[in-house]
């Protein structure tokens, strides 16, 4: 018998030899909570992604020196947005959707979406849109959610979601953009707003602005996983392509990135600037107070007209 050896063949052989092992590792060592944990690891991997996810899911962006990303985005081919002279909602995710780079530099799954597989997102952001009446394009950063990357390759290399955006806008028919981004996702938006004029609104959920003196952070950088960028240092040029519509929304208790120093000094000094900018504080979830749950749609779908 001839099997052909296809990259989709080699990619389910390569599924079900991790599996195996992680079923024996369960059989031997008898820690379910590690083997699951290895299990929705490997459920976020390319070859497992290639059962969950159709070429509906995945946009496909090439740059000037040949590399390629495939970045996740359930759907974004085949959404009800009639072509117009409105925005394009895009919602941004970050890395802390998946897994997580830790102090004790070790990658984790994140315990805020210990459950969450590829099928079980697809499901999530169908059921967001149904929910909110609002057909926007969730598109996972470089390194989040099986995209392709690093987690810092989103700010790194601007251009893998510029070309990423003016995909969806050039399918759409879309002249300006409006984008919520949570965490580290707000650090790309922000990073993206200096480059481009079409983003007319951008919503802010817990940002990053300012990590310059966190020395989590600064291992970070060291290693290489995250680049050496701070939209507070960037202030000025970000200002300069500032979008009509700009929202922040912080929690003062959050305890990943603390409120004084990191989000409030940028935002006050945007408020102050330009009274158009907008602040609301809310309360995340607790013990960390940073994941505020259902506020990135439900803010495209205020402000995105």
């Amino acid at each position: 018998m001839h099997i052909r050896l296809t990259a989709r063949t080699i990619g389910v052989a390569a599924l079900l030899f991790v599996c195996a092992i992680a079923i024996g590792a369960f059989l031997l060592l008898g820690k379910k909570e590690k083997v699951l944990e290895l299990a929705r690891m490997v459920l976020w991997t390319r070859p497992a992604l290639s059962l969950f996810l159709g070429p509906d899911d995945v946009i496909t962006v090439r740059l000037d020196d040949g590399r390629r990303y495939r970045l996740v985005a359930p759907g974004w081919r085949s959404l009800a947005l009639a072509p117009g002279k409105g925005c394009l909602p895009v919602r941004l995710v970050p890395v802390t959707g998946s897994i997580t780079l830790t102090e004790d530099g070790q990658w984790h799954l994140n315990q805020t979406f210990d459950g969450l597989t590829p099928r079980a997102l697809i499901r999530q952001v169908a059921a967001d849109r149904r929910t909110w009446r609002l057909p926007y394009v969730l598109l996972a950063l470089p390194g989040a959610f099986g995209s392709d990357g690093q987690i810092g390759d989103g700010v790194r290399h601007p251009e893998i979601l510029h070309r990423a955006l003016d995909r969806l806008k050039e399918r759409y028919h879309r002249s300006n953009l409006c984008i919520a981004a949570v965490s580290w996702a707000g650090v790309a938006l922000a990073r993206l707003i200096e480059e481009r004029t079409d983003i007319t609104c951008a919503v802010f959920i817990s940002t990053p602005f300012s990590r310059d003196r966190d020395a989590y952070y600064a291992r970070l950088v060291k290693s290489g996983a995250y680049p050496p960028y701070n939209p507070m240092g960037h202030w000025e040029t970000i200002m300069a392509h500032f979008p009509e519509k700009v929202v922040f929304v912080g929690d003062p208790a959050d305890q990943v990135v603390p409120f004084a120093a990191e989000q409030r000094p940028f935002i006050e000094k945007t408020v102050k600037a330009f009274p158009q900018a907008r602040f609301f504080s809310a309360t995340g979830t607790p013990p960390r107070h940073h994941v505020i749950p259902g506020l990135a749609v439900g803010l495209l779908n205020d402000f995105c007209s």
